[in-house]
């Protein structure tokens, strides 16, 4: 299994996406071309609470995170659906991730596809600009002999020892580390990452007022 540290925490990667051979119908219709997940071991899916990034490109390389996130209960619950003609694992996360990964892996397609391939809705203007953005500003930044891999890790160990309560999940914390990170893009980011100039400690107000 691959192990990586991102900003002082490890990681392992969990498995990646594919663009599916078959279609998948669901509740509101078909999906011509899924995305599919590749775990790099099934017992992933049983994962619990965890953080998580995405990550384009076949290295790994930190400034190519696209998303990062954290969930409760299981990786499976969470992200994915059964196919609904075989074994493999449709994404099913949001709108923004099950369907903007899919239209980063249609990109090495060079074809316009990607309208079809969307499971709930056709693409909005501010899609459009967060795909040209990771074209402009991510995929065309790729080291050369790199694929166009995007991946899914889940952080290794998301606990600490506290005193008052013992074992404490991070996983919240981990993911709001990330994100207050400038030197990150996170494209597909488009929630959590606004920072407020006048906003105070709760033990700085209370301390004031006492």
């Amino acid at each position: 299994m691959l192990h990586k540290n991102y900003l002082g925490f490890d990681f392992v990667k969990a498995g990646h996406f594919e663009l599916g051979e078959k279609s998948h119908t669901h509740k509101n219709g078909e999906w011509q071309i899924p995305t599919v997940f590749k775990p790099t071991n099934r017992n992933f899916l049983k994962a619990g609470t965890s953080a998580y990034l995405v990550i384009l490109g076949s290295n790994y390389q930190q400034q190519n995170i696209l998303y990062v996130g954290e969930y409760t209960g299981s990786l499976h619950n969470r992200w994915f659906q059964r196919h609904s003609q075989g074994e493999e694992l449709v994404v099913w996360h949001s709108d923004n991730l099950a369907d903007n990964i899919n239209r980063v892996l249609m990109y090495k397609l060079q074809d316009d596809k990607a309208e079809t391939s969307v499971p709930r809705k056709p693409i909005s203007d501010k899609e459009k600009k967060i795909i040209s953005k990771i074209q402009t500003e991510m995929l065309h930044q790729l080291q050369d002999g790199e694929a166009l891999e995007i991946s899914l890790w889940l952080t290794l160990d998301p606990y600490v020892e506290t005193r008052t309560v013992g074992r404490l999940n991070i996983s919240r914390a981990i993911e709001q580390h990330f994100l207050s990170n400038t030197n990150l893009l996170l494209p597909l980011n488009s929630k959590g990452r606004q920072t407020t100039n006048d906003a105070e400690d709760v033990a700085a107000i209370t301390n004031r007022q006492s």
